[in-house]
Protein backbone atom coordinates (compact mmCIF):
# COMPACT_ATOMS: atom_id res chain seq x y z
CA UNK A 1 0.00 0.00 0.00
CA UNK A 2 1.14 3.32 -1.03
CA UNK A 3 2.03 6.25 1.61
CA UNK A 4 -0.68 9.66 0.93
CA UNK A 5 1.79 12.29 -0.26
CA UNK A 6 3.00 14.37 1.62
CA UNK A 7 0.98 17.30 -0.13
CA UNK A 8 -2.36 15.93 0.74
CA UNK A 9 -1.35 15.34 4.45
CA UNK A 10 -2.03 19.39 4.86
CA UNK A 11 -5.31 19.20 3.16
CA UNK A 12 -6.38 16.38 5.54
CA UNK A 13 -5.45 18.30 8.41
CA UNK A 14 -7.00 21.64 7.39
CA UNK A 15 -10.17 19.70 6.50
CA UNK A 16 -10.46 18.33 10.32
CA UNK A 17 -9.95 21.36 11.79
CA UNK A 18 -12.52 22.88 9.37
CA UNK A 19 -15.23 19.82 10.53
CA UNK A 20 -14.43 20.05 14.49
CA UNK A 21 -14.45 23.68 14.41
CA UNK A 22 -17.60 23.88 12.42
CA UNK A 23 -18.73 20.98 14.74
CA UNK A 24 -18.19 23.72 17.83
CA UNK A 25 -20.21 26.02 16.13
CA UNK A 26 -23.41 23.66 16.81
CA UNK A 27 -22.93 22.50 19.65
CA UNK A 28 -22.39 25.88 21.48
CA UNK A 29 -25.19 27.75 19.40
CA UNK A 30 -23.13 30.21 17.80
CA UNK A 31 -24.91 28.53 14.30
CA UNK A 32 -27.95 29.86 15.61
CA UNK A 33 -27.33 33.03 16.81
CA UNK A 34 -25.45 33.66 13.53
CA UNK A 35 -28.85 32.33 11.82
CA UNK A 36 -30.49 35.24 13.08
CA UNK A 37 -27.88 37.99 13.82
CA UNK A 38 -25.47 37.32 11.25
CA UNK A 39 -23.53 40.69 10.66
CA UNK A 40 -21.90 41.56 7.49
CA UNK A 41 -21.22 44.72 7.41
CA UNK A 42 -17.93 46.99 9.43
CA UNK A 43 -18.27 47.23 13.42
CA UNK A 44 -17.11 50.80 14.22
CA UNK A 45 -17.40 50.83 18.14
CA UNK A 46 -15.06 49.89 20.43
CA UNK A 47 -13.64 46.34 21.13
CA UNK A 48 -12.30 44.36 23.82
CA UNK A 49 -10.32 41.63 22.07
CA UNK A 50 -9.17 38.12 22.76
CA UNK A 51 -11.96 37.58 25.40
CA UNK A 52 -13.17 34.42 26.87
CA UNK A 53 -16.94 33.25 26.50
CA UNK A 54 -18.76 29.59 27.58
CA UNK A 55 -22.25 28.88 26.06
CA UNK A 56 -24.03 26.43 26.03
CA UNK A 57 -23.04 22.34 26.35
CA UNK A 58 -20.06 23.49 27.92
CA UNK A 59 -18.61 25.63 24.71
CA UNK A 60 -15.92 27.53 26.05
CA UNK A 61 -14.32 29.96 23.96
CA UNK A 62 -10.84 30.95 25.44
CA UNK A 63 -8.96 34.27 24.44
CA UNK A 64 -10.15 34.28 20.98
CA UNK A 65 -13.37 36.30 20.50
CA UNK A 66 -13.55 40.00 20.07
CA UNK A 67 -16.73 41.61 22.01
CA UNK A 68 -17.72 44.91 20.64
CA UNK A 69 -20.78 47.65 21.72
CA UNK A 70 -21.75 50.47 21.07
CA UNK A 71 -25.45 52.33 21.67
CA UNK A 72 -27.23 50.05 18.94
CA UNK A 73 -26.01 46.36 20.20
CA UNK A 74 -23.39 43.95 20.95
CA UNK A 75 -20.56 42.73 18.13
CA UNK A 76 -19.01 39.18 18.29
CA UNK A 77 -16.44 38.03 16.06
CA UNK A 78 -13.77 34.45 16.84
CA UNK A 79 -10.38 34.87 15.18
CA UNK A 80 -10.10 33.99 11.76
CA UNK A 81 -9.00 30.17 12.88
CA UNK A 82 -11.66 29.32 14.50
CA UNK A 83 -14.24 31.12 12.38
CA UNK A 84 -15.45 28.17 9.83
CA UNK A 85 -19.06 27.82 11.21
CA UNK A 86 -18.66 31.32 13.63
CA UNK A 87 -19.71 34.44 11.26
CA UNK A 88 -19.64 37.67 12.70
CA UNK A 89 -22.86 38.50 14.84
CA UNK A 90 -24.30 42.16 15.99
CA UNK A 91 -27.26 41.69 18.38
CA UNK A 92 -29.77 44.77 18.94
CA UNK A 93 -29.77 45.54 22.74
CA UNK A 94 -33.45 44.97 22.29
CA UNK A 95 -32.91 41.84 21.85
CA UNK A 96 -30.58 40.86 24.91
CA UNK A 97 -31.26 39.79 28.14
CA UNK A 98 -28.79 39.36 31.09
CA UNK A 99 -28.58 38.55 34.60
CA UNK A 100 -25.93 37.70 37.15
CA UNK A 101 -24.81 34.33 37.96
CA UNK A 102 -22.13 32.73 40.06
CA UNK A 103 -20.57 29.73 37.92
CA UNK A 104 -17.85 27.43 39.54
CA UNK A 105 -17.05 30.28 42.24
CA UNK A 106 -16.81 33.24 39.51
CA UNK A 107 -19.42 36.33 38.90
CA UNK A 108 -20.48 36.07 35.34
CA UNK A 109 -23.16 37.60 33.27
CA UNK A 110 -25.53 35.18 31.56
CA UNK A 111 -26.70 36.72 28.29
CA UNK A 112 -29.71 35.31 26.12
CA UNK A 113 -31.36 36.49 22.76
CA UNK A 114 -34.93 37.19 21.33
CA UNK A 115 -34.49 34.89 18.70
CA UNK A 116 -32.07 32.23 20.56
CA UNK A 117 -33.49 31.94 23.69
CA UNK A 118 -31.66 28.20 23.67
CA UNK A 119 -28.37 30.18 23.50
CA UNK A 120 -26.64 31.29 26.82
CA UNK A 121 -23.51 33.58 26.53
CA UNK A 122 -22.05 34.00 29.39
CA UNK A 123 -18.94 36.80 30.13
CA UNK A 124 -17.46 37.54 32.86
CA UNK A 125 -18.32 40.66 35.34
CA UNK A 126 -15.97 43.28 34.06
CA UNK A 127 -16.60 42.33 30.47
CA UNK A 128 -20.51 42.88 31.23
CA UNK A 129 -20.11 46.26 32.88
CA UNK A 130 -17.73 47.11 29.51
CA UNK A 131 -20.87 46.01 27.43
CA UNK A 132 -23.34 48.04 29.87
CA UNK A 133 -21.16 51.31 29.52
CA UNK A 134 -20.93 51.03 25.99
CA UNK A 135 -24.41 50.65 25.58
CA UNK A 136 -25.08 54.25 27.09
CA UNK A 137 -28.35 52.98 28.67
CA UNK A 138 -30.01 51.93 25.13
CA UNK A 139 -29.54 48.06 27.18
CA UNK A 140 -31.98 47.52 29.48
CA UNK A 141 -32.19 44.16 29.69
CA UNK A 142 -30.14 43.56 33.31
CA UNK A 143 -31.68 41.98 35.65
Amino acid sequence: MDLPSPFFLPLVFIAWWCFVVYLISFMSGWRKLGQKYRFEGTFSGKLQKFQSISMRWGAGYGSCVHIGADTRGLYLKILFLFRPGHPPLFIPWTDVSARRVRRWGMKRWELRFSKAGSVPLRVRAALGRFLQERAQGNWAGLQ
